[in-house]
């Protein structure tokens, strides 16, 4: 009987995995839209091209010591060359695009973030039941995975969710033991401050 309370538990949570990627890929615009997710979409495909500087689509000739500023648009900064431009966020998201993109094209990119929300709402699954009952894991993954910001932070190209799912994930491997599992934490732990260096101090 437990057994098979078990299996309803886990499916559910499943379940709840598959309708968070669903919505996430099912309403997901597939274009950089805004500054940030423009700018992250733009990096990503930079790394993933192997140019990250790049010419600056207009240069501005005045002798002025900030005309890279001038030059660079949002979400980049000038680069080491005068009249080169380079994205200006954090490394981990970016390269989680970059190797999507790699692996199945450009539209890949987009769906880094919903597979990262089915991600985090199982950790919450996993966390609920290793700290309590398969149930409250169940109870953990629906309050995340029908959480509105989260739904909506999965639609677009922007890193909060990706950074939730990696420090969830580094949730997860810390609480059981062995050194593989250690190592796979820190690792976790790790890609999450590479995607928000702001997580740092809470390592």
């Amino acid at each position: 009987m437990k057994h098979s309370s078990d299996a309803l538990a886990r499916t559910l949570a499943l379940l709840a995995v598959a309708v968070v990627i669903g919505v996430g890929i099912r309403y997901n615009a597939f274009a950089g839209w805004a500054t940030d997710s423009g700018a992250y979409i733009s990096a990503g495909h930079a790394w993933a091209e192997g140019t990250v500087f790049r010419p600056a689509s207009f240069v501005f000739w005045a002798p002025w010591s900030l005309r890279g500023n001038v030059e660079a648009p949002l979400g980049h900064t000038p680069g080491p060359i005068d009249g080169t431009i380079t994205g200006m966020y954090p490394l981990g998201y970016p390269l989680l695009l970059a190797a999507a993109i790699k692996l199945a094209g450009p539209l890949a990119a987009h769906v880094v973030v919903p597979l990262t929300a089915g991600l985090l709402v199982w950790c919450a699954f996993v966390l609920g039941r290793s700290l309590s009952t398969p149930w409250a894991g169940v109870l953990a993954a629906t309050l995340i995975g029908g959480t509105p910001v989260m739904l909506r932070h999965a639609i677009v190209a922007m890193s909060d969710v990706p950074a939730a799912a990696f420090w969830a994930l580094s949730w997860v491997f810390s609480i059981r033991t062995g050194l593989h599992h250690a190592a796979a934490a820190g690792l976790a732990a790790a890609m999450a401050v590479m995607i928000r260096p702001n997580l740092a101090p809470q390592g």
